[in-house]
């Protein structure tokens, strides 16, 4: 679990924003922090919505990063999540025959330290349908989105933050968006094309020159009970399909969030 050090709390969230009829509405992808507490500021900057127009939506997602402690010890976090939202009710869900529990906010989910996806093989996600949703299965080959770029690891705090993505550092991917942690805050970047566009984050969004201003301040986060120095950053990336069941639409997703350190300056 992770927990906060000073400043610094990161969290495993998945956001969504639907409604209990039997319409197609908006379901946003947000970044899975939050399960375990660790980025109470999703509120301060809501996500992009990168799926729309579907009636549920499918996600595998996973998180991963590597660090090295205040004490110069590598750390290696992974975390598997699987999500799934309905714009009405169900019974139950599974993907590959893992079940999703339910929430109390009426979405469902599960988290695992091992890959639940077979990122090289047909994955079934399964539903029993209630309350407007069908019932039915979905055999998903959908490969988990890489990132293989190098991201800076130093930010200045007073100018715009721009990040270009290309085919030489991102694969499996339609989408893709930079997040960063700013004393408290998530800055966000506008969602691009993996294949040439440019995340955009402006320095308003990171405060600069206040006396909040991180520069100020050691940052530090803890990971796995583990402190490290610097704040997060991550690099989301992910990669949709839609299918058509009893006549209702609904959206299957990959998403990959890599995790990394960066100071400010």
């Amino acid at each position: 679990m992770f927990r906060a050090i000073i400043t610094i709390t990161i969290a495993a969230a998945l956001f969504t924003s639907c409604t209990k009829d039997n319409k197609a509405t908006s379901v946003t992808i947000g970044i899975p922090w939050d399960e375990d507490g660790l980025m109470p500021t999703h509120s301060l900057y809501a996500p992009p919505i990168i799926v729309s127009g579907v009636s549920g939506l499918h996600l595998s997602a996973h998180v991963y990063g590597n660090f090295v402690d205040t004490a110069g010890t590598d750390v290696h976090y992974h975390r598997y999540w699987q999500f799934a939202s309905y714009n009405g009710d169900i019974a139950a869900a599974a993907v590959n025959g893992y079940a999703l529990a339910l929430r109390p906010n009426g979405s469902w989910f599960r988290r695992d330290t091992g890959n639940v996806w077979a990122n090289s093989s047909v994955n079934i996600w399964s539903v029993s349908g209630a309350g407007g949703i069908p019932s039915f299965t979905a055999d998903i080959h959908g490969q988990m989105p890489e990132f293989n770029g190098t991201f800076p690891s130093v930010i200045a705090a007073t100018n715009d933050f721009e990040y270009t993505f290309n085919t030489a550092n991102v694969a499996n991917a339609d989408a893709a968006y930079v997040v960063v942690h700013f004393n408290g805050k998530l800055a966000i970047s506008n969602v691009v094309d993996p294949k040439g566009g440019t995340a955009k984050i402006p320095a308003s969004q990171f405060r600069a020159g206040t006396s909040s201003d991180p520069r100020l301040t050691v940052l530090r986060f803890g990971l796995d009970g583990r402190v490290c120095n610097g704040t997060l950053a991550a690099v989301v990336l992910v990669n949709r399909s839609y299918r058509e069941h009893g006549g209702v639409r609904f959206a299957y997703t990959q998403q990959t969030v890599h995790l990394l350190s960066v100071t400010f300056i």
